[in-house]
């Protein structure tokens, strides 16, 4: 299954309604089908092989012709908490980066990669999240998330962040447009206060986990 998140963080200037933002949930994965890897070279069989990359499309139609903020962030499952595996957790976290591209008015992806296209690209990096920001104009765009090399496959989570309603916005993954989206409305966030006891307890089960993974870190460069 795919989950996805568009989410928009409340704002306390404002009232609950109007600070209200849509939620759509989708997890996703790199596969045989769909992973086209980097073009580290700009080759034409690099940038086509690029396209087959999960693409998700974007358009958005403000009525109060303001610009739309956008953050998105690209994560994997945490290595620490995979049994086995050892820093810098190479077997579960791939080295990845994203980037998002103008389309033009009759498109609705890209058949290969374009850097005339480019919005923001984020930098590769072998981490457990990476993220970047910028405003897009009304327009349609696609969000393209890719592993370093073709193949590489594995779970990724995305998560974007949009200042626009739920009205303004249309957003689906190409490869998938019939999947159904789950929508959640975001609810207000409250506070919650933990007794010290546990939270001391909790500090001592990390320290704990971390400390035997330095130490397995330490006797396997030994």
């Amino acid at each position: 299954f795919f989950f996805l998140m568009i989410r928009r963080p409340p704002r306390s200037t404002q009232s609950r309604s109007s600070a209200a933002s849509d939620v759509y949930k989708r997890q996703d994965e790199w596969n045989e089908e769909y992973s086209g890897g980097t073009p580290k070279k700009m080759t034409e069989d690099a940038v086509i092989l690029w396209a087959k990359n999960p693409q998700y499309f974007i358009k958005v139609n403000r009525t109060d012709g303001k610009n739309t903020k956008i953050f998105v962030s690209l994560g994997q499952d945490d290595g620490r908490i995979i049994p086995g595996s050892i820093y810098p957790y190479a077997d579960s976290i791939n080295p990845v980066c994203f980037g998002i591209y103008k389309l033009n008015p009759d498109e609705d992806k890209l058949s290969k990669f374009d850097a005339k296209k480019k919005v923001v690209i984020s930098v590769v990096c072998e981490y457990r999240e990476i993220s970047a920001r910028c405003e897009l104009e009304n327009g349609r765009y696609v969000i393209v998330p890719s592993t370093l090399e073709p193949n590489q496959l594995g779970k990724f989570y995305l998560n974007v962040y949009l200042d626009c309603n739920k009205e303004d916005l249309e957003f689906y993954k190409i490869q998938k447009k019939d999947h159904p989206w789950q929508y959640i409305e975001e609810e207000e966030e409250t506070v919650q206060n933990y007794d010290n006891d546990l939270k001391l307890f909790l500090k001592y089960k990390a320290s704990k986990i971390i400390f035997k993974q330095d130490v397995g870190k330490i006797e396997d460069d030994s």
